[in-house]
């Protein structure tokens, strides 16, 4: 960690995102312009073990109506303008999950 991260795990530094082996991203527009990340962006960054797991995630977020421009990767995410991100691992992401998505459905 470079030491921007906030008190809440937050940092407007894509270098702060820990180590994964799968990234899912997102824009969480509930989060974004108000709070922490006021007059910016709001980056969700779910890390994932595998694959598999990471598109259980992305298929739980495409039913949530506040995210947007999801993508899977095994790279970490790229520096974004006016941009804060936020992450979380996928069990934790997934942990009230009522559909029944989340990684051990896939």
């Amino acid at each position: 960690m470079t030491g921007r991260t906030d008190q809440h795990g937050n940092s407007r530094s894509h270098t702060d995102i820990p180590e994964s082996p799968i990234y899912v991203t997102m824009k969480d527009q509930f989060m974004s312009n108000w709070g922490t990340a006021a007059g910016l962006t709001n980056r969700l960054v779910v890390l994932c073990e595998t694959w598999m797991v990471g598109a259980a995630v992305a298929r739980r977020a495409t039913d949530r109506e506040e995210m947007s421009r999801i993508t899977i990767t095994s790279h970490r995410p790229a520096h974004h303008f006016q941009t804060l991100y936020s992450w979380t691992d996928s069990l934790t992401w997934t942990a009230h999950d009522p559909a029944g998505t989340g990684p051990s459905a896939a």
